[in-house]
């Protein structure tokens, strides 16, 4: 996949509203103009139904208990370049080669970083 953040999709889903409101500010200097933010996995779920990302970045844990990893699994074997971002150690996580894992808190570089890399990898 070419990385040309103005022609893709994102799938964002993070719960935490000031996160979500900076880091869209990232992306959105970063060039995407079509976010698609979630801040519950149910929304994020029905995102998806609506409209395939390019690409997601998913917050891995969720309120009530809740993380990404089952939706970020099956995006991933659509096809779809997932970013997880985790404030734990990234080595806690499933095991996944096609993901790519940042660590929280997430800086622009970082994040510019990690979403070039998972566009780079090849769809399964």
């Amino acid at each position: 996949m070419t990385w040309t953040p103005s022609d893709m999709r994102i799938l964002y889903l993070e719960d935490e509203a000031i996160i979500a409101m900076e880091t869209v500010e990232t992306l959105r200097e970063m060039g995407f103009q079509q976010i698609d933010m979630a801040y519950s996995l149910p929304a994020a779920e029905r995102l998806v139904a609506d409209a395939r990302p390019d690409i997601a970045l998913l917050d891995v844990n969720l309120s009530h208990g809740r993380t990404s990893i089952d939706l970020g699994q099956r995006l991933l074997g659509e096809g779809v370049p997932v970013v997880f971002a985790t404030g734990y150690a990234s080595g806690s996580l499933p095991a996944d080669p096609r993901a790519t894992v940042i660590e929280k808190p997430v800086t622009p570089g970082a994040l510019e970083r990690a979403l070039t890399e998972a566009a780079a990898h090849p769809e399964s």
